[in-house]
């Protein structure tokens, strides 16, 4: 039985982890930090966790505790991330898992000395759907590939909301881009450079939406990305094209969750007059995929990171460049 510390009382613990850890019996949810020790106790209290701690520290301490679930803002997964390991804990981390390519390299080379797995919770690629799909495009059914595009738009959020404040790494390319830029980055296996990224919504502070075009170095492939928090729709999409014929995933970053019922919610289009199978969740989420396999890992004692150190140097870059543009006038 493995045992999960929760690092921090974020919303995304309920569907992301709570929930799923629910739905099996080999792991269990033994503790929760917040800053605050009342709230934790009370979000203790109120998801039935046996142990809370009023700071992350204290959390970390707790030598019963095999593994971290990490869900803080953006601009603090890495310090926490570093503490975590050092505290000999097994990492799951929100996405995105860290906000440069150096930071990356150091939990990363931490992680293999103290022999810790060191996971980002990039959940939709874990569906047996999603699966299916990147395999179809590995084993070379559309040919040679020519262009690559992800979209993900989702509500906007509120006023105050932590994902709209730019000292914590807040904006749409952090938040949704990193989910973009993984499925990309996934299907085209070479570096990739912007040619070009605009913001198409702002304020002042932080980008509400941007799109983003790529290129392979030979220009043989070519890449873009929207992602986009401005208004009120939940919907995304991967188009991959090559030589023999395209393919179209709909809802592909999306959790297979609609209003707290688990749906298979993904549809995939082709030009190929049969269209190939893909998998069910047979009643299971993306998040209890992702699950699955950290604590089958765990239990192999395969402790390999799970990180992708590619769409991590082109969000590190792009965000590079919306900073630039954010300080162009409105």
């Amino acid at each position: 039985m493995f045992s999960i510390g929760l690092l921090s009382t974020a919303k995304i613990n309920i569907e992301a982890l709570l929930n799923p850890v629910r739905r099996r019996d080999d792991c269990q949810i033994t503790a929760v930090a917040s800053r605050h020790w009342e709230k934790a106790q009370n979000y203790a209290v109120h998801h039935t966790i046996p142990k809370a701690y009023g700071s992350y520290q204290a959390l970390l301490e707790d030598h019963q505790i095999d593994a971290i679930y990490i869900s803080t803002p953006n601009s603090l997964h890495s310090s926490w991330v570093k503490a975590g390991l050092e505290a000999g804990k097994h990492i799951l981390c929100e996405k995105p898992l860290v906000c440069s390519y150096q930071e990356l390299t150091e939990l990363k080379n931490l992680a293999l000395r103290q022999n810790l797995l060191f996971m980002e919770a990039m959940h939709y690629q874990y569906h047996p759907a999603l699966i299916d799909f990147f395999r179809l495009i590995d084993v070379g059914i559309l040919g040679p590939l020519s262009y690559v595009s992800a979209k993900l738009r989702y509500y906007r959020p509120p006023v105050g909301d932590i994902r709209l404040d730019p000292h914590l790494k807040g904006g749409c390319l952090m938040h949704l881009g990193c989910y973009c830029l993984d499925a990309i980055t996934r299907i085209i296996k070479h570096p990739l450079e912007f040619t070009n990224l605009h913001l198409t919504e702002r304020t002042p502070a932080i980008d509400l939406a941007c799109h983003g075009t790529l290129t392979t170095t030979n220009q043989a492939i070519k890449a873009e990305f929207v992602c986009d928090f401005s208004g009120e729709v939940f919907d995304s999409e991967i188009k991959v094209v090559g030589d023999k014929g395209e393919v179209l995933l709909t809802s592909a970053l999306n959790p297979a969750v609609i209003q707290g019922f688990i749906h298979d919610i993904f549809s995939l289009k082709t030009t190929f007059p049969d269209i190939p199978l893909l998998s069910s969740g047979k009643g299971r989420n993306t998040y209890d995929f992702q699950l699955d396999y950290f604590i089958s890992l765990l239990k192999e004692k395969d402790h390999t990171p799970r990180l992708n150190e590619q769409a991590t140097i082109l969000l590190e870059k792009g965000s590079i460049l919306v900073n630039d543009l954010l300080k162009e006038p409105m």
